[in-house]
């Protein structure tokens, strides 16, 4: 029944974060100035409720004086939010060949189907590149001088002996459709089908034929960030020690915690950059003393390290100017190897026998929340700690941390 409680509440302390993330992740992305263009050719200026899709849209939300509609992207030409994105909407010939390796098609060519979609504009120019995402699938279309929107075709297949190969007729598209002249074929050779590729070949070729050319928050292209961050902190730790039924548990609380490692933050490229994965690795030190009163003042000693990897989410709230910029709460799984555990038992008179419990590798649930200022992070991290030693061991232990730490990004 004990071990049942310290699950819920482990479970309940890790909702209420993920319910804190969710609640603020809806009210983080907000309404910013944009436009529509309606299949009339009628412009409206509205607000825009930006929330940097991932996936191409098919629809969105907006705002004029105060009222929110929603808007289905097919009654549409174009919309975007002024100086963030850009989307051109359009029927097209897109081909609907899977994309996981499990499932490729033994066809070479493209399987196009009709659909009229809402394009991502990447680059604009005299020719405009275009990308369309959705799950998994990512694919590029071009357009010249305003004309027919038509998508770079590439494709891996499966052939008649179940080799992968791939389809890479977008780069016969770039050499007789986006040359002006001074690429070889040995250069086109080299362009991948990714975004940045892509997106470098033709501003290049915009450059060349003599044309400006608008780049749609390249900046923010969708390449995660990592980020490195030493850490090092301490708090207090709260120790609970249950010899056997006879007895009842020993709670030791305000025992010290210090810790040293690094963080390895990975930023993921959606929703405003809001959203990301951490993975901390540290070493772990704490100390608790306490005392049986039930059993003649025997004082109980406790010294415990570890070595931890604490790996989940992380959500950002960014602020407006000051020395914070951003706030953010976090939640973990955290994966702990006890170095050691040290039990000692003592009277006024002597030292009782102690004993080191069975080292083995466990599992915690942490959540934390801090602030971010520059490259300097402050946060405050709790930790529940399951039971640590196994049954061949007297007794059951089970910590719970909590710990303020900094941080410092290095890259």
């Amino acid at each position: 029944m004990r071990t049942n409680n310290f699950l819920t509440m482990k479970t309940l302390a890790l909702l209420f974060v993920l319910l804190i993330c969710g609640h603020f992740s809806v009210a983080q992305i907000t309404f910013e100035k944009g436009y529509f263009i309606d299949t009339l050719n009628q412009r409206t200026e509205c607000e825009i409720k930006n929330r940097d899709w991932r996936n191409n849209p098919s629809e969105f939300e907006y705002r004029i004086s105060g009222t929110v509609r929603t808007m289905t992207v097919s009654q549409l030409q174009e919309f975007g939010v002024y100086d963030k994105s850009k989307y051109t909407v359009a029927t097209v010939e897109i081909d609907k060949s899977p994309v996981a390796f499990n499932a490729l098609s033994r066809k070479r060519n493209a399987e196009f189907e009709t659909r009229r979609l809402a394009l991502k504009v990447l680059v604009e120019g005299r020719a405009t590149l275009f990308m369309y995402e959705n799950q998994n699938v990512v694919r590029f279309f071009y357009s010249i001088k305003g004309g027919e929107i038509r998508q770079l075709v590439y494709k891996m297949y499966h052939s008649s002996t179940g080799k992968v190969l791939k389809n890479n007729e977008y780069r016969q598209d770039l050499l007789t459709k986006l040359n002006c002249g001074n690429v070889s074929q040995q250069d086109i050779a080299k362009v991948q089908y990714k975004r940045s590729d892509l997106e470098n070949y033709f501003i290049s070729y915009t450059r060349c034929s003599g044309q400006e050319q608008t780049i749609i928050r390249r900046e923010e292209s969708r390449q995660p960030d990592m980020m490195i961050r030493p850490n090092i902190g301490g708090g207090v730790t709260t120790m609970k020690y249950k010899y056997s039924e006879t007895y009842d548990a020993l709670i030791m609380k305000n025992g010290s915690t210090y810790r040293i490692g690094a963080e390895l933050e990975m930023v993921l490229p959606f929703n405003n950059n809001k959203w990301s994965i951490i993975a901390d690795l540290f070493y772990q030190k704490s100390e608790n003393n306490g005392t049986f009163e039930d059993t003649g003042n025997v004082k109980f000693a406790a010294k415990h390290s570890s070595v931890n990897l604490a790996t989940g989410g992380r959500y950002h709230f960014f602020l407006p100017g000051g020395k914070i910029n951003k706030i953010f709460v976090e939640a973990m799984i955290q994966v702990i190897k006890p170095t050691k555990i040290d039990m000692r038992y003592y009277t006024s008179t002597s030292t009782l026998t102690g004993y080191t419990p069975g080292l083995f590798v466990q599992t915690a649930l942490a959540a934390g929340a801090g602030v971010s200022l520059n490259r300097l992070n402050v946060e405050m991290r709790c930790s529940f700690a399951d039971k640590i030693n196994n049954n061949a061991s007297p007794g059951e232990i089970s910590f719970t941390r909590t710990a303020i730490i900094l941080s410092y990004r290095i890259n």
